[in-house]
């Protein structure tokens, strides 16, 4: 009797450590089960740049629609609104890492792509019409304008119109300095570059020839303060060459005397059969 009782208990404590053990199996099974299943479900994830890319597609879109209407469109708005969309960006970047709330991150690269296309072309927007303005044929015809008022103030401001033999007068104007107005004679300044050379008619000496050089200074540097002047001449005998330039204020407002020194005088070598310099000629004259 007491045997059988004993084999009773013994079971019992066998059918408890066999229940216990198989919760414990079923435990670790469950815990195997859920670590594989996070292991092979997808983390969820949350795309950053999406607002950004909505934001710049919609500023494209009003631009465009305002260029449509305005028939005008405006690069340079264009430029300035690029700075906003990496500004947009980075906020939005931001708030997403800050609620991310374990979730991973994922960066919409298409809407950094057309952000940054968008920059380049704002860029290239704002050079490219000042490049074709500079290069192009509104340049070279404005030009060509400029060079003629120049000429026919001149003609119209000269007292003895016989006195000029030929004249050339190169411009080359600045685009770049002021893109809103048109280019003309009224807004020339000192960084665009006219040059007037004159060639005189003969003179007698070099006295006449400075007379009629000065005059023709003080009619240009009125009408035209940021232009430089060149005038060359020939004696009537051809014997002599002068030139003198007029680059600066100190060139115009000059006493004659001053001017006088300044002349560049030439003498005609009938050996070597060119002009030279009159210290030279002097020199190679004193020494031969």
């Amino acid at each position: 009797m007491e045997n059988t009782q004993q084999d009773i208990n013994n079971e019992s404590t066998v059918d408890t450590a066999t229940d216990n053990a198989t919760t414990t199996n079923t435990v670790n099974t469950n815990t195997a089960n859920n670590d594989i299943l996070k292991y092979y479900m997808p983390q969820k994830t949350k795309r950053v740049g999406t607002f950004t890319l909505g934001l710049t597609l919609v500023a494209i879109g009003s631009l465009t629609i305002n260029s449509v209407i305005s028939q005008n469109f405006n690069f340079a708005l264009l430029s300035a609104i690029t700075p906003f969309i990496f500004i947009s960006l980075g906020i939005e970047i931001l708030v997403a890492s800050f609620f991310a709330n374990n979730k991973k991150l994922k960066y919409d690269f298409l809407s950094m792509f057309i952000a940054f296309c968008l920059v380049v072309f704002s860029g290239m927007a704002l050079i490219i019409p000042n490049t074709i303005k500079y290069f192009g044929p509104e340049k070279s015809i404005s030009e060509m304008k400029i060079s003629r008022h120049i000429e026919d103030v001149l003609y119209n401001n000269i007292p003895d119109k016989n006195s000029v033999k030929d004249i050339d007068i190169i411009v080359s104007i600045n685009p770049f300095n002021n893109t809103d107005t048109e280019i003309d004679v009224n807004n020339i300044d000192f960084v665009d570059f006219v040059r007037i050379d004159l060639t005189l008619e003969d003179t007698n000496d070099i006295d006449e020839f400075l007379n009629k050089s000065r005059e023709f200074a003080l009619i240009t540097n009125k009408n035209f303060s940021t232009a430089k002047l060149y005038i060359n001449g020939y004696t009537v005998d051809k014997s002599k060459y002068f030139s003198i330039s007029f680059s600066s204020k100190f060139n115009f407002n000059a006493d004659i005397n001053v001017l006088k020194q300044r002349i560049e005088e030439k003498i005609w070598d009938k050996e070597v059969e060119r002009y030279m310099p009159k210290a030279e000629y002097e020199k190679l004259n004193i020494t031969t």
